[in-house]
């Protein structure tokens, strides 16, 4: 089977997942928004917000090195060095999570009044603080399997089984008149069920770590890898809530449940790209692990995901007040600005997608570091600029044209390293279309 096969094939059985996540995740949210109003699911996206960022910094950059490394040794037959850099991985992040997990618990009040004035965010964040953990524990094994090529595993166990504990859990509390705090268990005891069956296909049908013949000098080789992807992962983490956690400070929580509604439905766009960049990313490091020519499948990938996210971009922007007052209700359709904007910004990162791949496939991760970082101090100045200005649409404009400064980065970058454009000519006919 060839690369391009492959990334197929992988991307298809994942496209069949993600699809599913989607609909339970809109499923979700539709329940959120329409039982919960959009006071209350506000304050529980403040709580996701703050609860990703800290995640972020907890996971210290090296799920992607786990992905670059793990299928870098698996192209060399070098069991020993995986060995060594998923033990490395679960022995550094894992106490890390527990020691910031039990600081959100003790602080969780200090931070809701201190930072956001809002206290009934306090008990949300006591019940999140049990989801950091699971968070990463989920994560680092995730992206074990993801390395191995196995994304069926992933699939059944984050994509569905994960997704139909939260939601049918979230459904029972709600509909019994339970509150935010009930909400937020159902989304622990998810992740927790997500995690257990994830790890039982790891060590059963993917790759059963065997403690002890673990290489030890790849743990540097790891960190030397990831340490810049802790500043990079912590500033895309940034880059996708810091419109949420700055309008928490500035506006009422009802304006914060409106934006998060209107937002990630924006991404909808991004579904293809996310679906093939999976499969893309151990495929391409395989392929340029053992000197096989990748120009070729570069372009090939690039070109495909414009096809098929153009015609979804074109959909969410004409039909954006339909699609809010259909699926969450009247008091959500004031956000169709903010869905414009960001799909509009999405789908131009969605192009450089692949490219974004190649500078971690070719180590220039520091460059990845530099681009986020000029992304995010820009998005933090134009929040703070503009949401006091324009509200939620100030914070779409902020992160829309914060998406599109580090893409061109990308693009640029790209160009300059592999001495190639990932598109072609024939790129532009699904524009004159």
């Amino acid at each position: 089977m060839n690369a391009m096969d492959k990334i197929a094939k992988g991307a298809s059985f994942i496209f069949i997942g993600i699809l599913f996540s989607k609909v339970m995740n809109y499923l979700y949210r539709v329940i959120l928004a329409r039982y919960l109003g959009p006071a209350d699911f506000g304050i529980l996206s403040l709580g996701f917000a703050i609860l990703g960022v800290i995640a972020t910094l907890c996971l210290l950059g090296i799920p992607q090195g786990i992905v670059r490394f793990v299928s870098y040794y698996k192209g060399k037959d070098d069991n020993a060095s995986i060995n060594g850099i998923i033990s490395t991985a679960f022995k550094f992040i894992v106490p890390l999570s527990l020691i910031f997990g039990v600081l959100i618990f003790l602080l969780s009040d200090w931070m809701a009044i201190t930072f956001f004035s809002k206290p009934s965010l306090g008990l949300v964040l006591r019940v999140l603080a049990f989801a950091l953990p699971l968070m990463v524990l989920l994560n680092i094994t995730d992206k074990i399997v993801v390395a191995f090529q196995k994304v069926q595993y992933n699939i059944i166990s984050i994509n569905i089984f994960e997704n139909i504990v939260k939601v049918g859990l979230t459904f029972v509390f709600l509909l019994t008149g339970l509150g935010l705090a009930w909400v937020a268990s159902a989304y622990v005891f998810s992740l927790f069920c997500g995690f257990v069956l994830l790890f039982w296909f790891l060590q059963k049908k993917v790759y059963r770590l065997e403690v002890g013949s673990e290489k030890r000098d790849v743990s540097k080789r790891l960190f030397k890898f990831s340490l810049p992807l802790l500043f990079t992962e912590l500033f895309v983490s940034l880059l996708l809530w810091t419109d949420t956690l700055i309008l928490g400070h500035f506006l009422q929580s009802e304006w914060i449940g409106i934006y998060n509604i209107a937002a990630p439905t924006a991404m909808l766009v991004y579904i293809v790209p996310t679906t093939i960049r999976i499969m893309f990313y151990p495929v391409i490091s395989e392929e340029y692990a053992k000197k096989n020519h990748i120009v070729k499948l570069y372009k090939s990938v690039t070109n495909f995901i414009l096809f098929l996210t153009l015609p979804v971009a074109v959909f969410l922007i004409l039909f954006s007040k339909e699609f809010l007052g259909i699926f969450f209700g009247a008091d959500y359709v004031v956000g169709y600005w903010v869905l414009i904007i960001i799909c509009i910004a999405y789908f131009i990162f969605a192009l450089v997608n692949t490219a974004h791949v190649m500078l971690f496939v070719l180590k220039k991760t520091k460059l990845v570091l530099l681009n986020t970082a000029v992304a995010v101090v820009l998005n933090i100045c134009l929040n703070i600029y503009l949401i006091p200005k324009y509200g939620i649409e100030g914070a779409a404009l902020a992160t829309g044209i914060s998406l599109v400064v580090r893409g061109i980065l990308i693009f640029i970058e790209s160009v300059y390293f592999m001495k190639v454009s990932p598109f072609v000519w024939r790129s532009v006919v699904p524009f004159i279309v």
